[in-house]
C-alpha cells in the first residue's frame, strides 16, 4: 500500500491559494471541507502558477479555451465583438474570481468573447480536461468541484438576470453600491460600454447622481 505523504511547503502554499480562493467565491468557513493529502496531491498537481501581462488574452474569440483560472492578483475584462466591429463589455472579474468561457469548457466549441487583463495578473490555471479525469479518480474531489462550479455558475447567471433588468443607472448604481473597485479600476470608456452607454451619457448619469445626492 502507497503511503502519500503530506504536500511540500510550495505545494501546501498553492493548496492554500486554492483554498482561499475556494472558500471566498463561495462564502464558506475554512476548515469546511477538509481533504486528505492524497487529494490535496492530486489537486494541487492539476494547477500551475502563471502570470498574465496587462492587454494579454486568457480567451480569445473563435479558438478552443480549454482551461479555467482561479485569479488571485489582477483585473480581468470579458468582452465581445459586435457586427459593426465594436466591442461591447460584458463583465469584470477582480481577485479571487473564477476565469474561463464556460460555453467553450462545457460545450466544447470555440469562444464566442475575448478575456483581457486589464492589469497584471496571477492565476491558477488547470486544464478542464485534467479536472474531469481527477473528478473520476477522486469521488470527493469531484463532489466538491461540481459543488463550487454549481453555485459560481448560478451566480453568474443571478448577475446576468438582474443586469438584463436593470436601466443603464441602475447598472450604475448597482457597481456604486456592490463593485466600487471597478470604479477605481476600470477606464470610463470600458465602464460606459458595460452600463450600456456612451461615455457622455454615463457622465451625465453621474452627475444626475451627484445633484440629487446633493439635494437629498
Amino acid at each position: 500500500m502507497n503511503v502519500v505523504g503530506p504536500p511540500n511547503p510550495m505545494q501546501q502554499d498553492l493548496f492554500d491559494s486554492l483554498r482561499a480562493a475556494y472558500h471566498r467565491l463561495l462564502n464558506i468557513p475554512h476548515g469546511a471541507t477538509p481533504l486528505s493529502d492524497e487529494e490535496k496531491l492530486a489537486l494541487i498537481n492539476l494547477f500551475r502558477m502563471e502570470t498574465l501581462p496587462r492587454g494579454e488574452f486568457f480567451v480569445r474569440a473563435g479558438e478552443h479555451a480549454p482551461n479555467l483560472a482561479f485569479l488571485l492578483n489582477g483585473l480581468v475584462r470579458y468582452y465581445a465583438l459586435r457586427s459593426d466591429g465594436d466591442d461591447i463589455s460584458l463583465d469584470f472579474v477582480e481577485e479571487y474570481g473564477i476565469v474561463g468561457d464556460y460555453e467553450s469548457l462545457l460545450l466544447d466549441r470555440p469562444a464566442s468573447q475575448y478575456v483581457q487583463a486589464l492589469e497584471p495578473c496571477q492565476l491558477l490555471i488547470v486544464r478542464y480536461a485534467d479536472l474531469l479525469t481527477a473528478y473520476e479518480q477522486h469521488p470527493r474531489l469531484e463532489r466538491l468541484g461540481r459543488e463550487f462550479m454549481s453555485q459560481y455558475l448560478a451566480g453568474v447567471l443571478r448577475r446576468l438576470t438582474d443586469y438584463m433588468r436593470q436601466t443603464p443607472e441602475e447598472r450604475y448604481r448597482h457597481l456604486l453600491t456592490e463593485r466600487p473597485s471597478l470604479l477605481q479600476r476600470v477606464p470610463q470608456l470600458l465602464l460606459a460600454s458595460y452600463v450600456g452607454v456612451t461615455p457622455v451619457s454615463l457622465s451625465r448619469i453621474r452627475a444626475r447622481m451627484a445633484r440629487s445626492e446633493r439635494g437629498s
